[in-house]
């Protein structure tokens, strides 16, 4: 084996691991990603059954007052 394909193998697996490392990275930036967005959609059913019960005891409440 010569030197020039020494160096050409090591940049390969140079290469491949750089390139290993940065996907890993993105996949730790997605995943956290879609954890935030999961906490947010909890977030929001919660704030519209809160929103929810409030307008369904007004109306209620209404609806006794009025009748």
């Amino acid at each position: 084996m010569n030197h020039s394909s020494e160096d050409q193998e090591i940049r390969t697996a140079s290469t491949r691991s750089a390139g290993i490392a940065a996907l890993r990275q993105i996949r730790k930036l997605v995943d956290e990603e879609n954890a935030h967005d999961q906490k947010k959609t909890l977030w929001a059913r919660r704030v519209t059954a809160i929103a929810s019960a409030i307008i369904g005891l007004l109306l209620l409440a209404f609806l006794l007052k009025k009748f």
